[in-house]
């Protein structure tokens, strides 16, 4: 659950409850994959939309490196947006601060982009702790302007068992165009600025 979901940049939803669940296969030096994302609206403002997601994948790792390739279906039950069809590609260097190379496209928008983060992953008994700095650049496919970005996120995590995590996160962004939602009257007509902060606590299991 958090008070809102940002994502390359700009806002996309507000409080909001969000649901993952993943299927693992092994296969060598490889880990074929298939996931399933849900987020619902926790309130009634109109500007952002529900939206259930479908990816499967594979990870590889080599000499230094792990790389991450999925297709991803995007779907908006009940909503306004087409469904779509997003490929992902992602390396992770094996070195201090792990950092992390995503590039995406949309084969139905043509939005593309790219993005770079990392940050350091520490722990203290049972809890966990994380930074992570994140930047890059979208590229919309309807012409409009190209929007760039960067964030910061610290995170937290307390294993309860074995297989059972409870965690928390703060995080910051800002783009340099309007992206985020500060507010929402009761016409639906927001008021966005160039910046949000989210915030929210999540329960991982593993089985």
């Amino acid at each position: 659950m958090s008070s809102a979901v940002m994502d390359r940049g700009e806002q996309i939803s507000g409080l909001s409850l969000e649901m993952a669940a993943a299927v693992e296969l092994p296969a060598g030096d490889s880990l074929f994959y298939g996931a399933v994302y849900r987020r619902a609206m926790l309130d009634d403002k109109a500007v952002f939309e529900d939206e259930a997601d479908y990816s499967v994948g594979m990870i590889w790792a080599g000499a230094g490196y792990v790389v991450d390739v999925s297709a991803n279906w995007l779907t908006y039950p009940g909503e306004v947006s087409r469904d779509s069809l997003e490929f992902d590609l992602a390396v992770e260097l094996d070195m201090p601060m792990s950092p992390t190379f995503l590039g995406f496209y949309d084969v139905h928008t043509e939005d593309y982009g790219v993005e770079v983060s990392g940050g350091p992953e520490w722990g203290v008994g049972r809890w966990s702790y994380y930074a992570i700095g994140r930047g890059g650049s979208v590229v919309p496919g309807d012409g409009s302007k190209h929007r760039t970005y960067a964030g910061l996120e610290f995170g937290t995590g307390y294993a309860v068992t074995q297989t059972a995590e409870l965690g928390a996160f703060l995080r910051w962004d800002y783009a340099d165009k309007d992206s985020f939602v500060d507010d929402v009257n009761n016409t639906g007509a927001a008021t966005v600025s160039r910046s949000g902060i989210a915030a929210g606590i999540a329960l991982s299991l593993s089985l």
